[in-house]
């Protein structure tokens, strides 16, 4: 049975919701490759680390879905192949997402400098 995780963030706590894994029913990573490799090369940025893929994979589909906030602060991006992915930055917890207009998460880190990597992509952004 799915479980919810919570866990807290500077000073947020959050709750994370397990939904049915990789790429299922257009949420989540496209496949567990994708969410693997994700996890294991972002999932340090994170303090405290998430637990496992899952729990990474879970955050990652919350944060993209959650109601904006003041420090949320989203935008259309126009990738080189003419799709369109929605990325997403809290300048509060440096959180960095990309999912794609399928609903798949395509990326999920904390950039070294998130407000720099975002103002530097701003030309990609469409508003």
């Amino acid at each position: 049975m799915a479980q919810d995780h919570t866990f807290t963030v500077g000073t947020e706590q959050w709750v994370v919701h397990n939904h049915c894994g990789p790429g299922g029913n257009g949420e989540g990573f496209a496949n567990q490759n994708q969410l693997n490799n994700h996890f294991t090369q972002h999932n340090p940025e994170f303090n405290p680390p998430f637990a496992d893929a899952g729990e990474y994979e879970n955050a990652a589909l919350d944060f993209m879905t959650q109601p904006q906030t003041p420090t949320l602060h989203e935008g259309l991006w126009l990738r080189w192949d003419v799709t369109i992915d929605t990325i997403r930055i809290d300048t509060a917890t440096g959180w960095y997402g990309v999912m794609g207009e399928n609903g798949v998460i395509r990326s999920f880190y904390i950039p070294t400098d998130p407000v720099e990597w975002f103002l530097n992509h701003i030309d990609d952004l469409i508003f």
